[in-house]
Order: C-alpha cells, then structure tokens, then sequence
C-alpha cells in the first residue's frame, strides 16, 4: 500500500470482509433508516473497489474523501463484503429475503458459465473485469440478506412480503449485464410481474385451503367435545339382539364390552 493512504487503510488489502464492512458501516451512523445506512455503505465500499465506474451513485449520495487504493477491484474479500453490503441494503428496502438470494445465486451461477465459456468479459459493466464465482460470495450475500430482513422488520414488522420485490429491483442491472434492448428489458419486467403474480396467487390458494382445512377440523373438534357430554347409553352402539356375539363399542372405536347374546 502506498504511504499517503490514511493509517486505518495501510493494511486493506489484508482485511476480511467483515474489517471491510465494519469499515463502512461505522461511517454512516448517521443514516436510518438501516436500508438507507447500507445503501450508503455499499456505495462507499463499490467507490473504493472500482473508482470511476460508480461515480454517478456516489455523485448522487454526496459521498465525499473515497480512498483510492491501487488493486482494489481485485480484493476479493472488499468484494464479497460488497455482496453483503448490497444485499443488506435490497431486503432491508424491500423485505423480499427469497428474492434476494435468488439473485444471489442466479449472478454467481452467470459468472460460472461466463468463466467457463471465457465469456467473462461480457459481464463487464466498465472497464474493471468482473470477480471470479465464489461460493463465498454467495455466503456472504446470504448473510447480507438475512440482516437485511432483521431491518426490514424492525421498521414494517414481521409482514409477508410475496417474492418479486428484490427481483424488480434489480430489473436495471440484469438488462445490463445481459445487454439487453429497451423492448427485451419490457418483455422481462412483464415476465417478471406475471411470475410475482402466480406466486401471489398461489400463496392466496394455500391459505385458502389451508383455513377451509382448520374449519373442519374445529367443527369435528366440537362435535367430539359433545359428545364428552352424553350419558354412556347414547355413544354405544351394540349389535341388534340375537345376531351372534355382541360387540358394544364406542364412537372412538374403543371396545367397551364383548360378550355372547342370550
């Protein structure tokens, strides 16, 4: 590391991703909600680990004395601290946990077949080449998403939030890695609302079964706590006379006496 970085930066490029985010989580104290506090921490970590490229989101959110450090956007561990940091922020913002690992996941998986293709350079979205797929990174992503529903319920409470929101969210950033035209981007966001759409549907078929099922079973839960009320003679149920032997059982099917007809 060069001599004029801040001393709490000479040893970066040795942190781990949790050096990293404690970095830029404590410079944003100030930021609530949590969506907002992340939001601003994965700009601050994405301006350090490629300079330039993410000027218009730091422009935006007034963010000012970025380090620069030579080789960052090849420090792995600033990028998977990135991944949490910005799944953080999205299920923070939107609630949808599901949704955001599913991204998680589908991105790394992209970058998978990109590495095996040597096709990576078609995720580029400047000039700083994509990091290799980790499965770190998805961890990292994941653990990004479950705080980030922690804060989400903070704020909302614990509400259902339908898978989607995540998903639309990012609706700019897959077109752009998969350079997409205006109207495919259009045919995607139409996919997308059908797909949140079925899965709204089902889930409201679910509850609907689901509470049919517990009315019947409060309903014969009554009747049997009725029964509980009525004189032995009117629960048994024996076998006409003279019909052999006779068997007197309950309506549980417990037997209660067996014995020969006269």
């Amino acid at each position: 590391m060069p001599d004029t970085l801040p001393p709490d930066l000479s040893n970066a490029a040795t942190w781990t991703p949790e050096q990293w985010n404690d970095y830029a989580w404590n410079k944003f104290a100030d930021k609530t909600p949590n969506s907002q506090r992340a939001l601003y921490a994965w700009a601050y970590l994405q301006a350090i680990r490629k300079p330039g490229e993410s000027a218009e989101l730091a422009n935006r959110l007034h963010l000012t004395n970025i380090p620069v450090i030579p080789g960052a956007d090849q420090f792995m561990n600033l990028a998977y601290a990135e991944h949490y940091m910005y799944a953080r922020y999205v299920v923070a913002e939107t609630g949808d946990m599901i949704g955001e690992r599913k991204m998680i996941k589908g991105y790394e998986a992209r970058k998978l077949f990109a590495f095996i293709l040597k096709q990576q350079k078609d995720l580029k979205l400047g000039k700083y080449d994509p990091t290799p797929p980790s499965w770190e990174a998805i961890e990292w992503g994941d653990k990004g998403a479950a705080d980030g529903l922690k804060d989400f319920r903070d704020v909302h409470g614990n509400v259902y939030v339908p898978e989607g929101p995540a998903i639309r969210k990012e609706t700019d950033l897959i077109a752009k890695q998969m350079n997409l035209s205006m109207d495919q981007k259009r045919l995607l966001e139409m996919a997308l609302e059908a797909y949140m759409a079925s899965q709204h549907n089902a889930k409201n078929f679910a509850q609907n079964k689901f509470a049919k099922l517990k009315n019947i079973i409060n309903v014969l839960k009554g009747i049997l706590a009725g029964f509980g009320n009525l004189p032995l003679g009117a629960i048994i149920q024996p076998c006409p006379v003279g019909g052999g032997d006779m068997v007197e059982a309950s309506v549980s099917g417990t037997v209660l006496n067996a014995g020969s007809s006269p």
